[in-house]
């Protein structure tokens, strides 16, 4: 019979019928296995944002050092702070082929299916009421989202970004 509360028994099935959680070893590597799980999903997940958002980061980047040798953008006198420069670079920036749009649309399809459905998995597990289990959970998410974030940083400063956007009206560069 499914626990309707949470518990912190040794024994119980996780999963599947066949999964059975029978020891106390077999708990603690189960606790292992879905913290490292909830990290590389938390990792799957910084890493579809950055994907997505860098190629608007590089060309933020690009439109940035071409018009300027300053590598300061907080710098007042910097063309990235001018809105007509800016806009006339970026409707000049050259477009991917149509192929390669497919291509990084796979993947992201791909990957954001790999995430609903490790994220489903990561639910079930959590719904077996285990108390150790659901730790497992919310610490691999919080050491996965740490390392990753670290991993795949941010190429712009955000703050940066934030203050260009009221000036420029360019709201697609935020990521």
């Amino acid at each position: 019979m499914q626990d309707n509360a949470f518990h912190l028994r040794t024994e119980g099935t996780l999963l599947f019928q066949d999964w059975k959680l029978n020891s106390i070893e077999v708990l603690i590597g189960a606790f292992f296995i879905t913290f490292l799980i909830t990290a590389l999903y938390e990792g799957l997940k910084i890493f579809r944002q950055w994907l997505v958002c860098r190629p608007l980061r590089l060309l933020f980047k690009d439109i940035c050092h071409s018009t300027s040798t300053s590598l300061d953008v907080l710098d007042t006198e910097d063309a990235c702070s001018n809105k007509e420069t800016l806009q006339r670079l970026f409707v000049g920036f050259p477009n991917r082929s149509q192929r390669w749009r497919i291509k990084i649309h796979t993947l992201q399809a791909f990957l954001h299916t790999l995430q609903v459905l490790v994220g489903y998995v990561l639910m079930l597990i959590v719904m077996t009421y285990n108390v150790w289990l659901g730790v497992a959970v919310v610490a691999g998410a919080g050491v996965g989202y740490m390392a990753f974030s670290a991993i795949f940083p941010d190429d712009l400063r955000l703050q940066q970004i934030e203050d260009h956007e009221k000036t420029l009206d360019l709201n697609e560069l935020s990521c």
